[in-house]
């Protein structure tokens, strides 16, 4: 029996996360009371929700949806960037009047009348001044740095003040002159981190990245002389760098920034645990989303275990502030054993990470609500795999209600995974032959893919591709080759674009639709191409098994099997039995460890030895691998009858049929054919059960 492949759809690992210095809420809270800005922008929203809600056109509603995060993206940016221009009045001196005035209104929340203080025209009056008197009066040299870095300061307020206009189309570029300005004055390590965080934030990854590495050089041998005073924010300007790459694929720079960070920040918390022992927590956790995109699996999780040691041990003085973080690093570490193909260790990780955010549900549900539901998707995906259907479907149902109901207020954000769900659920029907009913998800899912899609490609094409070959697998299993073969020849065509730029990433995946193409060619009786995709799907799954055994091995198991059933069919028995023989000896291997997932691949060797072996008439090895696979079937059947009940019903069919021609005994062959037929009946639908019904039927009544 050929195997085809379908993907579910996890969701990654939590993202990086970061957290700002506190400063004196009672001001910023009296700068957000006053703000012009502040209420013109919550009015807005305010209007855009009522409109979301008066409005049932799914067409205006996705527009107002995507204006209204937007809007809410400024609001959070509005805030954040307020308190970020409050610290930096907290940190530079205010020795001039302009900065006196300016500070005194953004205090009281008049941001404009701030800014309007700070006029270009005069700061770069001023400036001139300052610089050409720099050049001409060496004796006044100190007192015109001063000058100037007072000039500077005004300029990075300036600039901060001026990202606050979102009302402005020239904001960003409007907000980058007045840091530029500041660094012509004086170029201040303040400065060019504030600069370089902004440019981070807005994705000028290139521009921030040379600020940054030169603040690094600044701080490395600024650190080198006053440790204490420097090495926390050398740290943390590390920490920024690292992300950046991490946002760019460099993961070699990634890692070696992130590592440098990392041992700062562990000796200040080894002599203040208290202050310092979340940041380690947080740069280890972003080091193990680095190992986790990188699919180095076996240091992702020494990693994450030991942020989430860190992490607990906080929770237990500040669970607060700690608890969504211990969540997020209990999830990461579900994901990583759900790919490390570890069920039992990713459920107990899945299901304490639900506990809590169920917990925190109960206190703020709008925040943690969809949290729930990404978890449960986890857990639908990982009892899927294990076989547990029914487990599956009752997590996959909650998360869909749960993303439903949140879609009806926020489509943009929700839409793509109402549609991640239906993707796992469909692909969990399949398995139970309820062909329409997933014919009708993967299509409602594909169309939401292409639409995120054409905003987003570079987001959403693996969506695409992912959705286009289960739709092959569905159309193979209906026996609907064109629309199979186009299906999948879609699918390969975007993961072969994604290779050119991700091979580590995407390889896998061209191996998966190239093993489903090798089977729909097998099925066409097309030797050829069969063989030539089998072939690759086998060569790109061997070199993965280098990095990481336990996840690839069953892939490669997998390809095995369906060469070992193309050469059988060719009469090429040698070939096959070399097949089936390694692909069974991965799968015994693992069924050892964990039998529910894969003894019925077991069982599906098993099988097809025994057809080759009738084949070769070497009955006697026949009737062994086909015994050994009834027993496997018989207990699967009592378990999981729906999924496992047609295979026995076969195997004992074939069995019966092997037994009446070569040992003539009828009765006991007649039993085994009778026992495959009621089992056959209970599924009129299936065209494998009614072959069964008929041929049975034929048999017996010849006694």
């Amino acid at each position: 029996m050929d195997h085809i492949q379908l993907t579910q759809i996890h969701g990654g690992p939590g993202d990086n996360v970061g957290r700002d210095k506190i400063i004196n809420t009672t001001i910023v809270n009296n700068i957000f009371g006053k703000s012009v800005e502040y209420s013109g922008l919550a009015t807005y929203i305010s209007n855009l929700k009522l409109y979301l809600n008066g409005t049932t056109d799914p067409v205006v509603r996705l527009k107002i949806s995507g204006q209204l995060n937007e809007a809410e993206d400024q609001l959070k940016q509005f805030k954040d960037d307020i308190i970020r221009l409050a610290e930096i009045f907290t940190r530079i001196e205010v020795n001039t009047e302009r900065l006196r005035i300016a500070k005194e209104h953004f205090e009281s929340g008049r941001l404009r009348e701030a800014d309007a203080i700070l006029k270009a025209e005069e700061l770069a009056e001023d400036q001139l001044s300052l610089l050409t008197a720099k050049e001409s009066k060496h004796k006044e040299l100190q007192d015109i740095d001063e000058k100037l870095r007072n000039n500077a300061n005004e300029y990075l307020v300036k600039a901060r003040l001026r990202a606050l206009r979102y009302d402005s189309n020239d904001r960003v570029v409007e907000t980058c002159e007045y840091f530029e300005m500041a660094l012509k004055s004086a170029r201040q390590n303040e400065i060019i981190f504030e600069y370089a965080f902004f440019l981070q934030r807005h994705n000028y990854f290139n521009e921030a990245q040379l600020l940054y590495e030169e603040l690094v050089t600044n701080y490395r041998q600024l650190a080198q002389t006053n440790p204490q005073d420097y090495e926390l924010n050398f740290a943390h300007t590390l920490n920024n760098l690292s992300v950046l790459y991490l946002n760019k694929n460099d993961f070699e720079q990634a890692e070696v920034t992130n590592r440098e960070s990392l041992e700062i920040r562990r000796r200040f918390a080894r002599i203040n645990p208290q202050n310092y022992d979340l940041d380690v927590a947080t740069s280890l956790n972003n080091l193990g989303v680095l190992y986790l995109n990188k699919k180095d699996l076996e240091r992702a999780e020494v990693t994450f275990k030991e942020a989430l040691e860190i992490g607990k041990r906080v929770a237990r003085i500040d669970s607060q502030t700690c608890d969504p973080e211990v969540a997020l690093l209990l999830r990461n570490l579900g994901v990583l054993y759900a790919n490390k193909n570890d069920p039992e260790r990713a459920e107990a990780f899945f299901k304490e990470a639900l506990e809590i955010y169920r917990r925190l549900v109960n206190v703020e549900p709008q925040i943690y609500e969809s949290d729930v539901a990404k978890i449960q998707n986890n857990l639908g995906v990982l009892y899927s795999d294990i076989n547990d259907c029914e487990q599956a479907e009752i997590a996959y149902k909650e998360a869909l209600e749960i993303y439903k109901r949140l879609v009806c207020s926020n489509p943009q954000t929700y839409e793509r995974d109402v549609a991640k769900i239906q993707n796992n659920l469909g692909t969990l029907h399949l398995a139970k032959n309820d062909f329409e009913q997933v014919e009708i998800a993967f299509k409602e899912v594909l169309e939401i893919y292409r639409r995120l899609a054409i905003i987003n490609p570079q987001v959403y094409n693996p969506n695409v591709a992912t959705i286009l070959n289960n739709l092959g697998a569905l159309y193979l299993k209906k026996n609907d080759i064109e629309w199979a073969e186009a299906s999948f020849k879609e699918a390969l065509e975007i993961y072969r674009r994604l290779v050119n730029a991700n091979p580590q990433t995407y390889e896998p995946d061209v191996a998966k639709t190239q093993n489903n193409l090798g089977v729909l060619y097998s099925n066409k009786n097309d030797f050829e191409r069969a063989e030539a995709a089998y072939k690759e799907a086998l060569e790109i799954r061997k070199r993965f098994v280098s990095t990481d055994s336990q996840v690839y091995e069953p892939y490669v198991a997998n390809t095995l099997n369906n060469l070992g059933t193309l050469y059988s069919d060719e009469n090429d028995f040698e070939q096959a039995e070399a097949s089936y023989k390694e692909a069974l000896e991965i799968r015994k291997r693992f069924a050892r460890t964990r039998p529910q997932t894969y003894e019925p691949h077991v069982a599906d060797t098993l099988y097809n030895l025994g057809i080759l072996y009738k084949n070769k008439d070497d009955f006697k090895l026949s009737k062994i691998a086909y015994r050994d696979a009834i027993e496997i079937s018989r207990r699967l059947a009592k378990k999981m009858p729906q999924l496992f009940e047609l295979k026995l019903a076969q195997l004992l069919f074939n069995y019966g049929l092997l037994v009446l021609i070569e040992d003539n005994l009828i009765d006991s062959a007649h039993y085994d054919i009778f026992v495959a037929k009621e089992i056959a009946i209970k599924y009129p639908t299936v065209p494998l059960a009614q072959q069964i019904v008929d041929s049975a039927n034929q048999i017996l009544e010849s006694k």
